[in-house]
């Protein structure tokens, strides 16, 4: 199957933002692996519309698939009618159709959503396409039917071992001029916070206690070298994992032999109560500069209570 991801990174003030998707480098990876083709194309300016559906046009795809946040679906909206008439099957996905299902699949022109972790997922739904077999029962799926009626697949399952999923392909994003290389190594997060769509995605699950999960240390190391091929100039790295820290014996383990074979200053994001003594050495040790971490509330009640 011939496959196009598309990634809207739109900014209204019409600012260029050339930012990697990581989660379409992790799907692409998969993809391919499971032996399908996969077109791309990034949209930072809503100028460039009549230049992504040129693309789509020579790429000639079987299935467009779209991630989707909320403060982009106003552009996707406004050029949705024009990428149906491309003719493949169109497929939404990302943060925002997997929590607004329903609204996101009303969409005229969008004939299915794919909920929550794509990789094992959409490769199914390809691969039932291509064999010709009804996909209406793909997990992790939503579906528009002919006559408009909603098809709901059965709840997906998480892959508990990480280790099997492909590495990103930051291929169709090309070598990076930046001097920072990023990417990201584990999954999930263990805490509720209401501002934050965890606590949801991980109700979505069949096997939600699998929900946070960590590479072995060859495979991190393995998928931190593999991002560097395409950061040439990079003299640092910025690990955007929900929270780097939760693990800690394998954040001991990881540190020593990023140290070791890698040696590039990196930072991480960090919950401001795991910034303990002990948690920051372990960092500091192996060359960590940088700590993100929010600061939410400087009322201890608002914190614990609301947030």
């Amino acid at each position: 199957m011939k496959v196009f991801l598309v990634h809207y990174n739109i900014d209204p003030d019409a600012r260029i933002q050339h930012t990697i998707h990581h989660g379409i480098a992790f799907l692409a990876g998969s993809v391919k692996e499971a032996g399908h083709e996969v077109g791309f194309c990034q949209i930072n300016l809503e100028s460039e519309y009549d230049l992504m559906i040129k693309k789509m046009k020579d790429y000639s795809p079987d299935v467009i698939g779209i991630s989707l946040v909320t403060n982009q679906l106003v552009f996707f909206n406004r050029s949705i009618q024009r990428i149906k008439e491309i003719g493949a099957k169109v497929i939404v996905g990302g943060i925002h159709p997997t929590i607004e299902k329903e609204s996101t699949l009303k969409i005229d022109g969008v004939d299915a959503i794919c909920i929550g972790e794509a990789e094992i997922t959409f490769v199914s739904f390809l691969n039932k396409l291509q064999k010709g077999q009804s996909v209406y029962d793909t997990p992790g799926f939503m579906f528009k039917a002919e006559d408009g009626k909603i098809i709901k697949g059965p709840s997906a399952c998480l892959e508990p071992d990480i280790n099997k999923l492909a590495l990103p392909d930051y291929s169709s994003y090309g070598v990076q001029d930046g001097t920072n290389a990023e990417t990201i190594l584990t999954r999930g997060c263990p805490y509720n916070c209401t501002y934050c769509v965890n606590w949801n995605l991980r109700s979505l699950y069949a096997n939600k206690e699998s929900y946070i999960r960590y590479p072995s240390i060859e495979k991190a190391l393995a998928q931190v070298k593999h991002t560097l091929k395409f950061y040439p100039n990079a003299k640092s790295m910025f690990f955007e994992d929900d929270l780097f820290t939760t693990n800690r014996k394998w954040l001991i383990e990881f540190c020593e032999v990023y140290k070791k074979e890698i040696g590039l200053p990196f930072g991480v994001n960090i919950r401001v109560e795991g910034c303990k003594d002990v948690i920051l050495d372990i960092l500091a040790k192996a060359g960590c500069n940088r700590v993100n971490f929010g600061i939410e509330s400087g009322n201890d009640w608002v914190r614990r209570s609301l947030l």
